[in-house]
């Protein structure tokens, strides 16, 4: 009989427990939800602002018929790539979330639900979700894809700028782009490829 109320206490305090492992599975769904509308949202954001200042401004330039408005909004063409890198930054942030929560459970709450299991069970961030990266949510080829939307508008934009007349603030804006780019790419891939300890 106290056995049985010592188990019925221990199952007790383990509520506390479940239920925040719940609360981090419904966080985790939560951040896939936002990755997936944060990268649709990029890729939207992007062709609209390209489209209109290749429309309003660029083509103008471009056929030669410049007003003095004109000449200085071409130059709000360089906003694009660093739009774009901050997008990625935030789609970075959210994978790190994300990918912070799976080595908690592993370390934390896994281990006291193994206590009350009668049979010997494979728990999925001990065992599984660690083993290959084919269970991954994110791999590296998902972020570089994600990427491409960030270094092609970067090198349409250059091509225009090429076509109207490169100036000295141009090339400013390719060594600026570029750079961003290319540092987006590596935070894409650091955030899901870092080693998580607590």
């Amino acid at each position: 009989m106290e056995k049985n109320k010592s188990q019925i206490k221990e199952l007790e305090g383990m509520e506390p427990i479940i239920e925040q492992f719940k609360t981090l599975r419904e966080e985790i769904h939560l951040r896939v939800k936002q990755h997936s509308q944060m990268v649709i949202f990029k890729v939207i954001s992007l062709g609209a602002f390209v489209s209109f200042i290749v429309e309003k401004v660029m083509l103008p330039v471009i056929g030669q018929t410049q007003s003095s408005s004109i000449d200085k909004m071409q130059y709000i063409i360089w906003l694009v790539p660093l739009l774009a890198v901050v997008f990625d930054s935030l789609i970075a942030g959210n994978l790190r979330s994300m990918y912070n929560i799976g080595p908690y459970i592993k370390k934390y709450i896994e281990p006291a639900f193994k206590k009350f299991c009668p049979v010997h069970l494979q728990f999925w961030e001990e065992t599984v979700a660690t083993a290959s990266s084919k269970y991954y949510c994110y791999t590296v080829p998902d972020l570089i894809i994600i990427w491409i939307f960030t270094i092609a508008p970067t090198m349409v934009i250059i091509a225009i700028r090429l076509a109207s007349g490169l100036k000295i603030i141009d090339y400013f804006g390719i060594f600026i782009s570029i750079s961003a780019s290319i540092f987006s790419l590596r935070h894409l891939i650091h955030s899901i490829k870092m080693k998580r300890t607590f």
